[in-house]
């Protein structure tokens, strides 16, 4: 119902973040140079406005780390103080660090976001089709509608409208004096790039000498149009003579996933709003329909973190029907029943219900350290049922009937029950209520156990002789002519 927030990963405060940046294809090393000085500027008026941003005179950047990894993308890198005791979150001050950047003239993609595990994308849309024009369009038309959903931020997709670039073309007078595609092609790479004329010995290092047109010569276009070409009969003539050139766009990169040419939409999510699976759900529930509709050729699957969580998962529900059979066995053979593991294993669903419950009252989102807890939960629950029903079954084999029996084995074990309840609870509570970064990690795991044990152990004393006499009317068992008034 949406009392409580689901995160494949939990929220943990992370030291480190990062804003990567790419520009557009063919923007030089000078212009990834100003953005990405516009973005350590944004980081440094952080800190010059902490006062206002966060109530706060200490600096909460640290440091300030930046670097190109090529000419088009560039990496920046802050540091966070760390201090204990601060009153904003990492996700603050990336919040605050993406107002003060604004748009970036010439970028492609900006992506701003904490390191940290669980790092990754949160939402990946993947669409494939035979047509690129038509995924460029419903990649555009998916990417415009996540946009409209809060908390949703650094939107990209790696649909690429490629590189000018142009394409030379022989004519019919290039072709009659016995030029092919290959030898003027080659005669224009040597004029650009060179061509090795000898190599020099020079003690232990061979020099190579390229000859190659002046610099002057070779940096417009009307210069490329002037380049001779040697024709094979010794003469050299103007290369716009015998071809042209026809300016068009090529691609720098193409993305496949079976085969199948792919076009994503991915972004993050700030967690404090929303969730990746909440966005996702209502994407699939309300657009997506509609989208394919639209655009019939494309097909549409979920990456990132939806991905790997679908994965996770499935593992998980394996894991579970798995250790429910081993954990009815191990109660079926001492208990000679087939009927009593089953009561005894009546307990696990409301262990589950505690553990959520525990998860809406610490506030921390369910995730999949929260799964794991939950899978350890369900061999631990049962161990109170399984004090209280072997009990029972001894005074039943005295002599006593049903009332008599379940009333005295819930009185002499309830001591035993609530103790190893409270004892395993009060252990855990450390974990759970620890506000280390270390501990993030574990918390969402103890909760599950230590809310789950909790909650389960106050029902155990209600639904277990409860459903044990249902179980014993209708084997015919009970006595209700000795029923109590």
């Amino acid at each position: 119902a949406g009392l409580v927030r689901t995160s494949f990963f939990p929220d943990v405060e992370a030291e480190t973040s990062v804003a990567d940046l790419e520009m557009q294809s063919g923007m030089g090393a000078a212009l990834t140079d100003m953005a990405t000085q516009k973005i350590e500027s944004a980081a440094q008026q952080v800190n010059d406005n902490a006062k206002q941003l966060f109530g706060t005179d200490k600096p909460p950047i640290k440091s300030i780390y930046a670097f190109n990894t090529t000419d088009q993308k560039s990496k920046t890198y802050i540091q966070l103080t760390g201090d204990p005791e601060r009153s904003y979150t990492s996700q603050d001050v990336v919040n605050a660090w993406r107002n003060y950047i604004g748009p970036v003239t010439g970028s492609k993609s900006l992506e701003i976001y904490a390191l940290g595990p669980g790092a990754g994308v949160d939402i990946q849309v993947e669409m494939s089709s035979g047509n690129y024009e038509v995924l460029a369009l419903a990649a555009n038309d998916l990417k415009n509608k996540i946009a409209e959903y809060q908390g949703v931020y650094d939107l990209k997709t790696n649909y690429d409208d490629g590189t000018l670039e142009y394409v030379f073309a022989l004519n019919q007078e290039g072709q009659s004096l016995g030029l092919n595609q290959t030898d003027v092609a080659r005669q224009i790479r040597y004029a650009l790039f060179g061509f090795e004329a000898q190599r020099i010995q020079r003690g232990k290092d061979e020099v190579r000498v390229k000859v190659r047109y002046p610099e002057s010569e070779r940096n417009q276009l009307s210069d490329l149009q002037q380049i001779r070409i040697r024709t094979p009969q010794g003469n050299s003539i103007p290369l716009m003579q015998i071809g042209s050139f026809e300016p068009q766009l090529a691609l720098t990169s193409i993305s496949r996933i079976n085969k199948k040419r792919v076009v994503f939409v991915s972004g993050r999510v700030d967690k404090q709003l929303t969730s990746s699976s909440e966005v996702l759900g209502d994407l699939q529930r309300n657009y997506l329909p509609a989208l394919k509709q639209k655009y019939p050729d494309i097909s549409i699957d979920f990456g990132g973190q939806a991905k790997e969580q679908n994965t996770a998962m499935v593992s998980l529900v394996q894991g579970f029907a798995l250790s429910m059979i081993l954990i009815y066995i191990l109660l079926a053979i001492p208990l000679k029943s087939y009927l009593q593991p089953l009561i005894i294993m009546s307990i696990i669903p409301f262990g589950i219900i505690g553990a959520i419950v525990g998860h809406m009252l610490l506030g921390i989102p369910l995730g999949l350290l929260s799964f794991f807890g939950i899978l350890a939960l369900s061999g631990v629950v049962v161990n109170d049922s399984l004090v209280l029903v072997n009990r029972y079954n001894h005074l039943r084999g005295v002599g006593l009937n049903y009332y008599e029996a379940i009333e005295q084995a819930a009185q002499s074990r309830f001591r035993a029950i609530i103790l190893t309840s409270l004892t395993t609870f009060m252990g855990l509570s450390p974990l759970v209520f620890e506000s280390s970064f270390q501990a993030q990690f574990l918390v969402p795991m103890a909760a599950s156990l230590a809310f789950g044990i909790l909650f389960a152990t106050l029902i155990t004393l209600i639904i277990v002789p409860a459903v044990l006499g249902i179980a014993e009317r209708l084997t015919g068992r009970i006595e209700t002519a000795n029923a109590p008034s």
